[in-house]
Formats: C-alpha cells, sequence, structure tokens
C-alpha cells in the first residue's frame, strides 16, 4: 500500500487485479483494473498489481508481478497519472519492465524496482533495478537477492528487502550485493 498524501492510502487487491484507493472514513473504491498485461507490452497473462509506490506530484507506480510462471516474455510497472480533473480513472500507462517487477519506489534519480527474478525454481535471482524511463532497460544496484517480495526506500538511499524464502529483512545499499 502507499499513502495518498493527505488522509487515505492506495491498495493492491492482486486477487481482483486491482489498485483500490481507501479514504479515512473507510470508503472503498477502484482507482485502475489491470487485468492483462498485453496493453502495456507485457506478455498476455493477468495484472497481478504487488508493490505500489506514490510520487510527490501525486501519480502511482504500481508493480505488475504477472503471475506464474514467470516466463515467456517481460511484466510491467505502470503508472497512474495523478486525476486532477475528476474526470474518470487514471489510464495506466507502462514505466518500466522486468521479469517479475514486484516493488517499487520512487527516487530522485527514477524508479527503484524490486524484480523477484526467475521462475519459483530460480533462487537468488532477484534484483534491484534503478529505472529511469520507460525504454531503460535499467540499471542493476543489487543483485542476487533471494524471492523478494516487498521494499522500502530508507532516507539514506539504502532500501529494505523482504525475502520470503530466507524469512528476513535485508538492507541493501545500491551498488552492493
Amino acid at each position: 500500500m502507499a499513502w495518498d498524501g493527505r488522509d487515505g492510502w492506495y491498495v493492491s487487491d492482486a486477487a481482483a487485479n486491482t489498485v483500490l484507493h481507501v479514504d479515512r472514513a473507510g470508503r472503498i473504491r477502484t482507482v485502475a483494473v489491470v487485468a492483462d498485461m498485453a496493453p502495456f507490452g507485457g506478455r498476455p497473462v493477468q495484472g497481478v498489481p504487488t508493490g505500489l509506490a506514490r510520487a510527490a506530484d501525486g501519480t502511482v507506480y504500481v508493480a505488475l508481478f504477472g503471475g506464474a510462471p514467470t516466463e515467456g516474455g517481460p511484466a510491467v510497472v505502470v503508472a497512474l497519472g495523478p486525476n486532477h480533473g475528476g474526470g474518470g480513472p487514471p489510464r495506466p500507462m507502462a514505466v518500466a519492465r522486468g521479469v517479475a517487477p514486484i516493488g517499487v519506489a520512487t527516487t530522485p534519480q527514477g524508479l527503484a524496482v524490486l524484480d523477484y527474478g526467475g521462475g519459483p525454481a530460480d533462487r537468488g535471482q532477484g534484483r534491484l533495478l534503478l529505472v529511469t524511463g520507460p525504454a531503460d532497460p535499467g540499471r542493476v544496484l543489487a543483485a542476487g537477492i533471494d524471492r523478494p517480495v516487498g521494499m522500502a526506500r530508507l532516507p539514506d538511499g539504502r532500501y529494505v528487502v523482504a525475502e520470503t524464502d530466507r524469512s528476513r529483512l535485508r538492507v541493501l545499499t545500491p551498488g552492493k550485493a
């Protein structure tokens, strides 16, 4: 989930392939449905929204894991532009690609994308990438991450990553494994 900058939260609902907004009063509204990654240049499977991040301009970034298996083409991170006119939900746009993006964070340099890596048998294939634009394949900030499932960017530029099989939180410094 990601704070909306005011009085609510954006929440990913992986089971329904949607991004929701929950306000302080508990009202829930659907922000976007990402049922298929094909319209964004990803493989033609369900989107499975996992990680969320909100930028200072109100854009919400959504990592679309893509479900299993994680082979057969790229998965994507999409941007949901801020809805300034109240004229309906924002249209998702692809902003990054990966094998299986599972987390995302905004940085001054671009987007940090946590990529799960290969299939279920591929341990230690996770990577943390810095992506500066939709055509950028990303620069590897850290590799050898074991089945990552979530991340947070710390104020000092390091990242906390949850590795599921090792049942641990790992602090990563960009450029060091």
